[in-house]
């Protein structure tokens, strides 16, 4: 399955195609108010964790910054989008540089800025 953000006039989603039976699948993002961004900053990106479409969005209002993680459980359905975790609110610069190669289903590393590095492990 290959996918990618996609974005319309009024709607954002991920646009994935399935080689194997060669159709496309549309993947709308959560509605605005459950990634809580509708009055504050923030910036997107996509990757993969544990073989699933991961979604991070980096929200800033006043002061400290957080970071929320999100994963698409299931192609073409909107619902399955669940948050895994959010980071912050005491994040206090801007992450440049991702590095998500070595994730795994315990934990979440090498979320890297030119002055830090974190690794997150979710409570079983």
């Amino acid at each position: 399955m290959a996918s990618w953000l996609a974005a319309g006039i009024d709607w954002e989603g991920v646009l994935s195609f399935d080689m194997s039976k060669e159709v496309f699948l549309i993947t709308p993002l959560p509605d605005e108010a459950a990634i809580r961004h509708e009055s504050r900053t923030n910036w997107k990106n996509f990757f993969v964790l544990k073989e699933l479409v991961a979604m991070a969005i980096y929200i800033r209002e006043e002061g400290p910054f957080e970071l929320d993680i999100w994963l698409l459980l299931e192609y073409g359905v909107k619902e399955s989008w669940t948050k895994l975790v959010t980071v912050g609110p005491n994040l206090t610069g801007f992450i440049q540089t991702w590095d998500m190669g070595r994730m795994t289903q315990s934990s979440l590393t090498n979320l890297m800025g030119s002055w830090s590095c974190m690794t997150l492990l979710p409570k079983k």
